[in-house]
């Protein structure tokens, strides 16, 4: 258990942008701030309210298309990324070294 800081870039239908997201190995959702800490917020970067979700998430070499967040206001940080989601995508997390790294699954 346990939880690494890394960048993120998120698209939406009108533009994308970098936040610093906290992958959380216990987190059971992933949560995205309505405002971001350096201004802007979901609906600058125009966040599909029907699906509740981006249009793209990259997170370093990799992406992934219409993934759901729950909108929060009091957020500690930008976005909250969880489990299932890193599981999904074959991320682990190198807490020592501070990096989330690509598992290769064979």
């Amino acid at each position: 258990m346990g939880f690494v800081k890394d960048e993120v870039e998120i698209f939406g239908t009108k533009k994308g942008k970098n936040l610093q997201a906290l992958f959380d190995s216990v987190a059971g959702r992933n949560y995205i701030r309505r405002k971001f800490k350096e201004s802007e917020g979901v609906d600058d970067v125009s966040y599909f309210v029907f699906k509740r979700g981006f249009k793209e998430i990259k997170i370093k070499d990799f992406s992934v298309n219409n993934q759901e967040f729950v909108i929060m206001d009091n957020l500690i940080e930008d976005i909250v990324i969880d489990v299932f989601f890193m599981q999904n995508l074959c991320i682990s997390l190198d807490q020592p070294n501070e990096k989330i790294e690509k598992r290769n699954v064979k």
